[in-house]
């Protein structure tokens, strides 16, 4: 009973840590790409006024 607790305990952080770094850290990294294409596209406006 202890053991079986165990196992789904270790799996259920692998499940949070994948479940994390998919929906966490790409779609944040994803962001920062579009942000950093707004943020070019707005120095290109600003260098142009």
């Amino acid at each position: 009973s202890d053991s079986s607790s165990n196992s789904g305990d270790t799996d259920n952080n692998n499940d949070n840590n994948y479940y994390y770094s998919n929906d966490g850290i790409l779609p944040l990294v994803n962001w920062i790409n579009e942000m950093h294409l707004l943020l070019l596209l707005l120095l290109l406006l600003l260098l142009l006024f």
